[in-house]
Parts: structure tokens; C-alpha cells; sequence
């Protein structure tokens, strides 16, 4: 079986339906983006998904904006990373002149502004990282699992070896 990467026309359908979200006025994609706003206001969240959005977003009130950040409307599909395509798809709803700074690639150091990043340090003040789903066609597309959770024998399966004291203490926590 072809991983996601290697499949031609997963890839294709991908770029087309990206090309056909790109392809919608701006006003249709101002109100699809006010309508999920105002549909669903903070108070009436669940929890749990609040709990995950300060995850991902620990930006305070007041927090300094990058002096690089970049116009959404500058931003394109071809001068830019494929990024763009995920960037695009949520950001052209709030308006072509809302400045953001995007790093793309895999992060490995807070930025000195605040910036959306698909990875981050986990240690540390690291609230200017803000976590975004850039190349969600090779991170987030979960294949569907024909045998049922329940159905399932409990194992539990890593690469490497077990020279390390975390890996043990779980292995005697779960064994």
C-alpha cells in the first residue's frame, strides 16, 4: 500500500480542492468564517476545547505583533511553502490586509515575536509559538482502522531500544 506521500491522486484531489476553496469570492470567505465565529462563542465552548485552543495559542492580551509579519493577501501558493495551501484556507476569511508572521518547517526555537508555526519547544516560555496545522495532507489525515477498538489485543509497540528510564518506568507501570 502507497503511503499518503506517494499517492498521485490523494495529492491531485488535494491541490484541486485547495485551488477551489482559493477560487471563492472574499465575501463568501468572510461570512463562512463569521458564521463559525459567531455560531460558536467563547462562553459556549466546551471545556475541553478550550483547554486545547490555550494549548495551542498562549499569546496575552497586549502581546507585541512581529515587524516582518506578512499581509494574508501577499501570500501565495506558488512564491511561498506548500504551507500556504493550510495557511490560506483558514486565513483568507479574516480579510486580505490582516498582517501575520508564519515560520514554516519544523521549529525548533521560539521566534522573538509571536508567530504560527506547526511545531514548537515544549519547555519553557514558549508562548510566542503559536500552533497551526501546516501540511495537514501529511500530518493530519487519519486512515480509517477496520478492527474496533475494543477488538483490539492491549499491546503497546515502540522503535529503539530500552536503555531509557522513562521508557522502563512505563513499561513496569503498564506491564
Amino acid at each position: 500500500m502507497k503511503s499518503r506521500e506517494e499517492n498521485p491522486v490523494g495529492r491531485l484531489n488535494f491541490f484541486l480542492r485547495a485551488l477551489w476553496r482559493h477560487a471563492l469570492p472574499a465575501p463568501i470567505r468572510r461570512w463562512r468564517t463569521q458564521k463559525i465565529l459567531t455560531g460558536n462563542p467563547p462562553g459556549r465552548l466546551p471545556e475541553s476545547i478550550l483547554h486545547r485552543l490555550d494549548y495551542y495559542n498562549k499569546l496575552s492580551a497586549g502581546a507585541i505583533a512581529a515587524p516582518n509579519a506578512r499581509p494574508i493577501g501577499a501570500m501565495t501558493y506558488m512564491q511561498d511553502s506548500f504551507y500556504v495551501i493550510d495557511f490560506l484556507e483558514i486565513a483568507k476569511g479574516f480579510g486580505a490586509e490582516l498582517a501575520v508572521e508564519t515560520l514554516f518547517g519544523d521549529i525548533t526555537q521560539v521566534p522573538e515575536y509571536p508567530s504560527l508555526v506547526k511545531s514548537r519547544p515544549i519547555r519553557g516560555d514558549n508562548a510566542n509559538s503559536v500552533l497551526f496545522p501546516f501540511d495537514k495532507f501529511r500530518h493530519f489525515k487519519f486512515p480509517k482502522d477496520p478492527i474496533a477498538r475494543d477488538a483490539k489485543r492491549p499491546f503497546a509497540v515502540w522503535r529503539g531500544r530500552d536503555n531509557n528510564s522513562q521508557r522502563l518506568a512505563a513499561v513496569s507501570a503498564f506491564h
